[in-house]
């Protein structure tokens, strides 16, 4: 632990042994012949983070060393910039770095490492370190993927947050909207429309379930009219269908607007019930009976 000084200088780590190896050797080095990184995995957070951190690096001091890489006779942050911050802020003169000899090794590998195992980023800070890795060293999307050792759809839903408006973009930078809130309104590529559907979330706060339905809803409403669904409109609309036509097991006719109903009896009782029916029939005619 690195015990801070009442004075409000930097601690002296005079007394503390400086680790030397291979490809890493440990420096206190004059503030002023460190630079800042020159590529940001993620900006600086100048709110509350910054705010626990400059009240423990006063009343502790540096615990972890800064990674950095040497620049000539010069040291670039490559992880720490918020304790760099700090320290200037502070007024420190020295910072305790862990400088890496070897030049040609993945810088942005190293912060991506780094800014993940400290505080987790969010989806708009891959989309800045990503879209870097692609402008900065001109990696092809497939590279971005391998490197980052992520799938082409999770790459690929962060780098398209870029075709948001500014407006969601900083929505999305303040953590009011979410990922998923994020990848419905990238469907709308109106960006006045785009807009609205955001101040509808915002001013209703509602999640992205609710966004889902409203999205699907508005697309669907805006799907132009094809020449086929036109002509199908204006067609005549087909005859209805015939009705049924029921024949009477016994007597062989149509119903002709009488009630059928119908009944259960063994088919081999058919011909002698439908002959006892006629029998009684013709009987009932021939007295005069219905």
């Amino acid at each position: 632990m690195y015990v801070p000084v009442d004075n409000g200088e930097s601690p002296s780590f005079t007394d503390l042994p400086l680790l030397t190896s291979k490809n890493v050797e440990m420096l206190d080095v004059p503030l002023h012949m460190i630079d800042p990184a020159e590529f940001l995995a993620r900006p600086v957070d100048d709110g509350e983070y910054m705010a626990d951190l400059l009240e423990s690096l006063r009343t502790v001091g540096q615990i972890d060393p800064c990674t950095a890489f040497r620049k000539g006779d010069r040291f670039e942050i490559i992880d720490g910039m918020h304790r760099f911050t700090g320290a200037r802020l502070l007024g420190w003169q020295t910072l305790r770095l862990q400088v890496w000899k070897d030049s040609t090794m993945a810088r942005e590998a190293i912060q991506l490492h780094t800014c993940q195992v400290h505080k987790e980023m969010t989806a708009w800070e891959q989309h800045l370190f990503y879209k870097n890795l692609c402008d900065r060293l001109g990696m092809t999307f497939e590279d971005v993927c391998v490197y980052t050792r992520r799938s082409e759809a999770y790459v690929s839903l962060r780098l398209c947050l870029g075709n948001l408006t500014p407006e969601c973009q900083t929505a999305m930078q303040n953590n009011r909207i979410t990922l998923t809130m994020a990848a419905q309104l990238l469907r709308i590529k109106e960006p006045l429309w785009q807009n609205y559907w955001l101040d509808q979330c915002l001013i209703n706060g509602v999640g992205a379930k609710v966004l889902v339905g409203w999205v699907n809803k508005w697309l669907l409403e805006r799907q132009p009219i094809t020449a086929e669904q036109i002509a199908a409109a204006a067609a005549a609309p087909p005859p209805p269908p015939a009705p049924e036509l029921y024949i009477c097991g016994l007597c062989g006719k149509p119903s002709n607007g009488r009630t059928m109903m119908q009944v259960w009896v063994h088919i081999d009782e058919i011909g002698p019930l439908s002959a006892a029916i006629q029998t009684q029939d013709r009987v009932a005619k021939t007295s005069g009976g219905e």
